[in-house]
């Protein structure tokens, strides 16, 4: 098994190969808006997901189909909920929630009671 202890210092304007063996891939970048991506990548396809914004799936391109809505959003924005990175293939793809709810939660999104909304936290250095 594989692991990679991702800190902020790893992303950069520049993508950077930071793992890549005979099955994946695996290149850090930073979008213009601020956000930084991970890419993850195989023979197949690449999943791209922002590592410190609820590691929310962003794009899912699979024998060169993008599994994306087609909407206006070019990249992901900074924003304290999902919606406010609309564009993105985990919220588009109709995944708004998952586990069960916390005595706490209150989502808009959240219509059933069994499952827990889906959170857009930055996560600070």
């Amino acid at each position: 098994m594989n692991s990679l202890n991702l800190n902020h210092d790893m992303f950069k304007r520049m993508p950077f190969q930071l793992f890549k063996n005979d099955n994946f891939t695996v290149t850090t970048f930073v979008y213009e808006s601020g956000i930084e991506g991970i890419k993850l990548e195989n023979s197949r396809g690449a999943l791209t997901i922002l590592p410190f914004h609820g590691l929310i799936i962003w794009d899912a391109v699979f024998d060169n189909i993008s599994l994306k809505m087609k909407d206006m959003f070019k990249q992901p924005l900074p924003g304290p909920g999902i919606a406010d990175t609309y564009g993105c293939f985990q919220f588009t793809s109709g995944l708004l929630a998952n586990g069960t709810p916390g005595p706490d939660d209150n989502c808009p999104f959240q219509t059933l009671e069994i499952h827990r909304a889906i959170d857009n936290y930055h996560l600070g250095q």
